[in-house]
């Protein structure tokens, strides 16, 4: 990797951008949260509730769909997709990865 600063310390945009695919799902997800505090904005799955880890399937369905307005969707579906361990349970980019072990009879 080049050099992050330029002679006068200011990162070059093809730098930023090397540093910037070399992040974790995590890594990305966790920085644009903190992006969002920064600007006094929350996620809608930030609403003090435990709705979106819920153990009750219908509480999490009604607001999975409350995900498609968020503005970090995207890196939230990254995440999950690419978490290990693997998700099991809970709402993220308003699909529910809970795992049901139901049996049908």
């Amino acid at each position: 990797m080049r050099d992050l600063p330029d002679r006068y310390g200011t990162p070059r945009p093809w730098d930023l951008l090397e540093v910037r695919c070399r992040m974790t799902a995590t890594e990305t997800l966790s920085a644009a949260l903190r992006s969002m505090t920064y600007r006094d904005q929350v996620p809608p799955c930030a609403d003090g509730s435990n709705a979106w880890t819920s153990d009750d399937h219908e509480v999490r369905a009604k607001v999975a769909p409350h995900c498609q307005v968020c503005s970090i969707l995207h890196l939230c579906h990254d995440f999950a997709d690419t978490a290990r361990p693997r998700i099991t349970f809970g709402i993220f980019a308003g699909i529910d990865y809970t795992t049901t072990s139901r049996t049908t009879t």
